[in-house]
């Protein structure tokens, strides 16, 4: 694997601000980059964590939290390929009403007092799975 030091810039663009964090942003590369761009190794990323409303949107956060304070019907806005880790409390309380979405073992969960839910997207379909009561 090649190993690039601060500041080094390839055909393109990309920056390391220090050996432990980086900024990368990869553009007009070129196509031969002899193994560079196949072998990129991320060894950490943090998510934004955000408070969330009742219209979820990745670009808010890839970690999400809302309390439920009414019924609430929720919107996912993601593009395919986007997933987003939504953090809900008080969903036993309320009542919660879900976009059109495929959700892992078939359908939507029974909620608890504060539970976590991961929503992903393929092509034009929303997928939505339960991580579980937190």
């Amino acid at each position: 694997m090649a190993q690039l030091k601060a500041g080094t810039t390839i055909g393109g663009s990309v920056a390391l601000v220090t050996s432990d964090v980086a900024t990368v942003a990869i553009s007009g590369l070129y196509s031969d980059m002899s193994g560079i761009a196949d072998n990129l190794e991320l060894k950490q990323y943090n998510e934004t964590v955000a408070t969330g409303s009742a219209t979820l949107a990745r670009a808010d956060g890839g970690i999400q939290t809302f309390t439920m304070t009414a019924n609430t019907t929720f919107a996912v806005t993601i593009a395919t390929g986007e997933s987003l880790t939504f953090h809900l409390t008080a969903g036993d309380t309320y009542i919660v009403t879900w976009p059109t979405m495929t959700w892992a073992g078939g359908s939507a969960p029974t909620l608890t007092a504060a539970d976590v839910i991961e929503f992903w997207k393929v092509g034009s379909t929303l997928y939505g799975a339960y991580v579980g009561s937190a």
